[in-house]
């Protein structure tokens, strides 16, 4: 990754991150419904720590959050993802790897939800990358139409 640095999220990356989450949203529809305050989603109140792949620049074209869980021993990672222009280099997994690693080095366990579609590029990352699925359920929240969605749990 010679083009790109991963390094924490910070405070004045978050406007940028919210372009970055902008293309990717018109590209693949994620997140599936764009959030009334993307800045909020991207910042929730459970947020333990997030990072960011940015060009030399200091543009973000990678994001990752790790979040805390009602399982203390237990870490959601959350909001991973790439610019369409900056994929193919291994972001994805780089974000992850950092994630894990911090997550690792505090003891806990890891946990992620994508959305049910075995044609996703996220479910083979995961899938490559060692994650085992555990169940599949009807999300918490709905698609743009109203109807339910169905994601895949994975641990790690």
């Amino acid at each position: 990754m010679p083009n790109f640095e991963l390094r924490e999220r910070r405070e004045a990356d978050l406007e940028e991150c919210v372009r970055a989450l902008r293309l990717v949203h018109e590209a693949d529809r994620y997140p599936m419904v764009w959030p009334k305050d993307p800045a909020c989603w991207l910042s929730p109140a459970s947020l333990l720590r997030g990072w960011v792949a940015v060009t030399r620049s200091e543009e973000p074209v990678g994001h990752v959050l790790l979040l805390a869980t009602q399982d203390p021993e237990t870490l959601e990672v959350a909001r991973l993802f790439v610019t369409p222009q900056a994929r193919g280099q291994g972001l994805g997994a780089a974000l992850l790897d950092r994630a894990r690693a911090w997550g690792e080095e505090r003891g806990g366990r890891l946990a992620l939800e994508v959305v049910a579609d075995e044609r996703s590029p996220a479910i083979a990352l995961y899938e490559r990358d060692g994650w085992r699925r555990t169940g599949t359920v009807t999300a918490e929240w709905t698609a743009p139409d109203g109807g339910c969605v169905v994601v895949h749990r994975y641990i790690r």
